[in-house]
Formats: C-alpha cells, structure tokens, sequence
C-alpha cells in the first residue's frame, strides 16, 4: 500500500493532505496557520514593527546600559586612583569585586 503526503508550504502557513496511492483516495486532510510576527502598534500604514525588531531593540538598550555602566565603573576607578574623587580606591575595588557598586550608600544620588 503506497501513500503519497503533500504539502503545500505558504508563508504564513502549511496544508497538507495524505493520499492512498493504490485506492487513489484522501486519508486525512489538513492545514496549520501560523501567528503573524508582527505587533501592531495602533491604527493605519506603517504602524506594525516585526517581533525581530523590537527584540533587536531591546537588546541594544540593554547593551547601551551595560556599556554606560562599564564607563562609569571605569572613571570612578581611575579618580580614585588618582586621588580626584572623596572616595578610596580600595573602596572601589571591593565594591567592583563584590558587585556591590550600585548599593553603596556612598554613592548614591539624592534624588
């Protein structure tokens, strides 16, 4: 008993349908529609960004953060080397080894 599957691949979907070659008659039959990779941002042309792009930009930021944090790890550190800052650079050591930068108290902004 021979049976031959097709398939009918879209973009957006895949049919497929399988078939008793010798009976020459449809055993099953079916189709799978996938979701759209878009999100919609509101009313009329041009208000849909891909899925893609708003991860892709969400990573940039968190890259820009990242890297905005390193500088100002790395600026702090060298006036505390060089005595430009009220702060110890042993204090910057230990806060950079213990992850702890963000927490101290020292630093803090008064908002």
């Amino acid at each position: 008993m021979s049976r031959i599957l097709g398939l009918d691949l879209g973009t957006n979907s895949i049919g497929w349908a399988l078939i008793d070659g010798n009976k020459k008659e449809i055993l099953g039959i079916g189709s799978r529609i996938f979701p759209e990779g878009v999100v919609n941002l509101g009313e009329g042309e041009g208000r849909e960004t891909s899925k893609n792009a708003s991860r892709t930009e969400d990573r940039g930021k968190r890259r820009q953060f990242f890297r905005k944090r390193l500088r100002k790890r790395y600026l702090l550190r060298e006036l505390a080397k060089n005595k430009m800052c009220p702060i110890d650079y042993t204090f910057v050591k230990i806060w950079n080894q213990e992850d702890i930068f963000e927490q101290a108290e020292n630093f803090k902004r008064n908002r």
